[in-house]
């Protein structure tokens, strides 16, 4: 490769590793976020049979009971149904912090080749064509 092409490579290779990390950071999450949505519209049902509401995504209470409290959830007057159902919420919520922290380590990884791919370029150039 001549210098030129390597400088090009400097220049075009981070914008492409940084754009591949946040697709599949949004790929991981993504899926959380869905499985998520489908286990809150059926709890959301099972209250609308009971004549109730749980509303879940404009009640920022119930988003930081599933995170820091989710067992709080869960309310003395739920029938069996709803709290199976809320189970499952906290263990789907259990279950994919260990993605959330896969996303982390792609956004991570995608830092560290953003910011090396230029430094390796410059220090190759700076050894194999010194001005």
């Amino acid at each position: 490769m001549n210098p030129k092409q390597i400088s090009s490579l400097a220049d075009s290779l981070p914008p492409a590793i940084f754009v591949l990390g946040v697709i599949g950071a949004f790929i991981v999450t993504g899926r959380y976020h869905l499985k998520t949505a489908e286990i809150v519209r059926h709890i959301q049902a099972l209250y609308g049979k009971e004549g109730r509401a749980w509303p879940f995504w404009t009640d920022t209470k119930r988003h930081m009971q599933l995170f820091y409290a989710p067992e709080d959830l869960i309310d003395t007057s739920d029938g069996e149904e709803i709290v199976a159902a809320k189970k499952r919420l906290i263990a789907h919520r259990k279950a994919t912090m260990k993605t959330v922290m896969c996303a982390w380590g792609i956004m991570f990884l995608t830092f560290i080749g953003c910011v090396s791919v230029p430094i390796f370029c410059g220090l190759y150039l700076a050894k194999y064509y010194p001005h």
